[in-house]
């Protein structure tokens, strides 16, 4: 069996590190707190619609249709050369907090049901079912630049294999702090059709890893479609990831007996569980459709279909909890 961890920046955020774009803002503010870089001023004019880097990132690309034909090229140049100064900014930052994480961050003997671990009854009995072997790989799909994953895992690989989990590589989807990081978004509908230049293609982040030629899209969908079972942690599922989420609602269409856990954080629930079954099923709900809202053109029975396949375990309490 082969089960494959999609992991976003909750891990990192678990472990102490302070890599929200938030925490990146605070200290640009106090690094260049007069910035030139029209980026970091948008951000300094209305932090709050940054908090999704990327997603801002598309929506402030209509500065170039609004700019007017006759100044388009100028203006696309000027926002490549901001956007080449974040990433180098935002390298360096994250560079630090990787660091500063070497000594603290918590090594983890990952247990056989610990990605199912919190459901009940017949959902956890169904993946029980699944599991007809003592043991499975763990294959791994983070979207962070960190090591976070590698020095949480690989120190105690041997422990978790006594316990039926076989370790496998860490797969960086998005590259990664020694090599290069990939941002931007998902597909052209997410940015403007004004946008001039070659640098287009480098916000579109499938199409900018596809073009670094390293085989990262190739392995993240061979990992994707080898999968009996794919546990998401630690993401919001969000639109500028739309092309890997399309990728598992096609994985999912492929056989009925494909599952997909998510691990879902609520922190309202965390100060007041509910125990009226009627919202614990709304909750369930409204998770799923958060992937599936960006999992491409699905019409109401497509989603039906793919909500019986996809499985909530919220709030969890074991999952990369050293």
């Amino acid at each position: 069996m082969k089960v494959t961890f999609i992991v976003g920046n909750g891990l990192d955020l678990s472990q102490g590190l302070s890599t929200k774009y938030t925490d990146f803002y605070e200290h640009i503010q106090t690094k260049k707190p007069k910035q030139a870089n029209q980026i970091y001023q948008a951000i300094t004019d209305d932090p709050e619609t940054w908090s999704d880097f990327e997603s801002a990132l598309g929506e402030h690309t209509q500065i170039v249709e609004e700019s007017g034909e006759a100044d388009r090229a100028k203006t696309s140049e000027k926002l490549f050369t901001a956007f080449d100064e974040v990433l180098e900014d935002l390298g360096d930052y994250l560079h630090d907090q990787d660091e500063k994480s070497i000594d603290t961050v918590s090594t983890y003997i990952m247990g056989y049901s610990d990605f199912y671990s919190g459901l009940l009854g017949e959902s956890a009995r169904r993946i029980g079912s699944l599991l007809k072997s003592l043991a499975y790989d763990a294959n791994f799909i983070t979207l962070n630049y960190t090591n976070t994953l590698e020095r949480m895992l690989y120190p105690l690989r041997n422990s978790s294999k006594r316990n039926g989990v076989n370790i496998g590589r860490v797969h960086h989807a998005h590259g990664q702090l020694s090599e290069y990081i990939a941002m931007g978004v998902s597909n052209e509908s997410q940015i403007s059709p004004a946008l001039d230049g070659e640098g287009r293609d480098n916000l579109i982040k499938p199409r900018l890893l596809q073009s670094m030629n390293d085989d990262r899209i190739s392995t993240t969908t061979s990992i994707i479609n080898n999968s009996d079972i794919i546990v998401i942690y630690g993401t919001s599922y969000g639109s500028t990831d739309e092309y890997l989420w399309r990728q598992i609602a096609d994985w999912l269409r492929l056989s009925s007996k494909r599952i997909v856990i998510l691990h879902d954080r609520n922190t309202d629930q965390l100060k007041k569980p509910t125990r009226n079954p009627a919202r614990i099923k709304q909750l369930d709900n409204e998770a799923k459709n958060r992937l599936l809202d960006h999992a491409g053109e699905l019409n109401e029975d497509e989603k039906v279909e793919l909500r019986s396949q996809i499985l909530v375990v919220r709030n969890t309490q074991k999952l990369f909890n050293a």
